[in-house]
């Protein structure tokens, strides 16, 4: 580098997305090839890796584009008049030229974008695919696409990104921002109409089904926005109202319901029961939060699968939070404030006033009743129930003893057991505790639960 065009394509442009281009990872190749304005001169990026020299072709005139350093493939040269340009690239002895794609202005009209919005587009195939066309003194293919969902990387999550990585010691985990969050109000706007024209309408009966290979099923991924203040509940439900009919009672109800029902609910519930709530601990657990959780191999399907989702996206909805993470945290004697502290971290939507509640009481019980009346815990059976996990998993979910039996149904029956005497009372636990009577083998299912418990902690199983 060192020469004028270098340090201007460098002043115009952010150095990182040339060479999120050079890597293949740039989310919007637009915003970075072809001209660009700045102070006074136009910038021309090229992108081709197996040019050795590129240069801008006017007429008779060629002007040497130089190559970017630190970004292979890309080259940089400021356009020596206004008007049309080609490009011509050189390697081995041998030259090409050709059009710059990215020189030319949009060909889908601000009317076609608005009927895409809206959704009245008519004859689609006149729009959409590839058509041979000519357009600004070029014969070339137009395709275009239309893709509502999908992500771009902002210049908010790159600012943030290369931010922390430039801080000293600071060890990040999980995949790097993908442009599944939106980072203004605008983008939490856009995430609200998808989910309204996509996935509520089938919210209802899908709202607590797991499926391996669909994380997101048809939940809304709007409680991050929600909870930081880049959506306000009520604009969530005019939204709503404002579809009438056209949906399905259960799925409405049921969205709403979580909105303005459980999550005011734990709100309050926050508040109202004080700053001591998070160190509750009934059952007095006290071991670590397990491996299984934070990234290490584990044989058990359904904790590999939703450990990938918190690794991947910070996120998972309701029911493998409850079902899977909460439901083994409590059943192998995890430390409820552990536990609330490291979901507090791992989740995008986390904030103490929404784990408090949620971890320490519905999920793990640790406030002996104050929030929930009995524990939300379950064995291998019920997963199997909700989930499509247990198929391919290497443990039998309905076997309690032996190397195969499902850790949650060993565990289940061990912590029946081990927490008789605080929970044998609650009338609602009256059938399961007529269950565990008649158990013959509790011996070994004790014997199992300790191994489990064990390698469980030292993140083996």
């Amino acid at each position: 580098g060192g020469s004028g065009q270098t340090a201007l394509v460098n002043m115009s442009l952010p150095f990182d997305a040339l060479v999120a281009l050079s890597d293949g990872q740039c989310s919007d190749p637009f915003a970075v090839l072809g001209p660009h304005d700045f102070d006074g001169e136009t910038v021309v990026v090229a992108f081709d890796p197996g040019a050795e020299a590129m240069s801008l072709v006017q007429g008779d005139v060629l002007t040497a584009m130089e190559a970017v350093e630190g970004a292979s493939g890309v080259f940089a040269g400021v356009l020596p008049r206004a008007g049309a340009y080609r490009l011509q690239g050189a390697a081995a002895g041998n030259s090409w030229e050709l059009d710059d794609a990215y020189r030319f202005g949009p060909v889908l009209s601000g009317e076609d974008e608005y009927l895409f919005a809206e959704g009245t587009v008519e004859r689609l195939w006149r729009v959409l695919g590839a058509h041979v066309i000519d357009h600004e003194g070029a014969t070339g293919t137009h395709f275009a696409v239309w893709a509502p969902a999908a992500r771009q990387v902002d210049d908010v999550d790159a600012w943030v990104t290369d931010f922390l990585i430039s801080v000293d010691g600071l060890v990040m985990k999980g995949e790097p921002p993908n442009g599944l969050w939106a980072t203004d109000h605008d983008g939490a706007m856009q995430q609200l109409q998808h989910f309204l024209r996509h996935a509520l309408d089938e919210f209802g009966p899908y709202e607590d089904a797991i499926v391996g290979h669909e994380p997101y099923l048809n939940h809304s991924l709007l409680s991050p926005y929600l909870n930081i203040g880049l959506l306000h509940p009520a604009e969530v439900i005019a939204a709503v109202k404002e579809l009438g009919d056209d949906i399905a009672l259960n799925s409405i109800e049921g969205f709403i319901r979580q909105i303005i029902g459980w999550r005011e609910y734990v709100h309050g519930l926050y508040w109202w029961f004080g700053p001591d709530y998070v160190n509750e601990n009934h059952f007095n657990d006290d071991a670590p939060v397990p491996p299984s959780f934070t990234g290490a191999h584990t044989e058990m399907n359904c904790v590999a699968h939703v450990a990938k989702w918190v690794e991947q996206d910070a996120w998972t909805h309701h029911i493998p939070r409850l079902m899977v993470l909460a439901n083994l945290a409590t059943l192998a004697g995890i430390d409820p404030s552990k536990m609330m502290r490291w979901m507090w971290a791992s989740f995008i939507d986390g904030a103490e006033w929404v784990m408090a509640p949620n971890v320490i009481g519905m999920g793990m019980y640790a406030d002996g009743g104050r929030m929930s009346t009995k524990p939300y815990v379950s064995g291998g059976n019920y997963i199997s129930k909700m989930t499509d996990f247990c198929g391919d998993c290497s443990f039998d979910r309905k076997a309690r003893t032996g190397d195969k039996a499902c850790p949650f149904t060993t565990l289940y029956w061990d912590f029946l057991d081990r927490n008789r005497d605080a929970l044998r009372s609650n009338h609602r636990m009256a059938r399961v505790y007529a269950n565990l009577d008649r158990l013959s083998d509790i011996e070994e299912v004790r014997e199992r639960a300790v191994e489990v418990r064990g390698r469980l902690i030292a993140g083996t199983i």
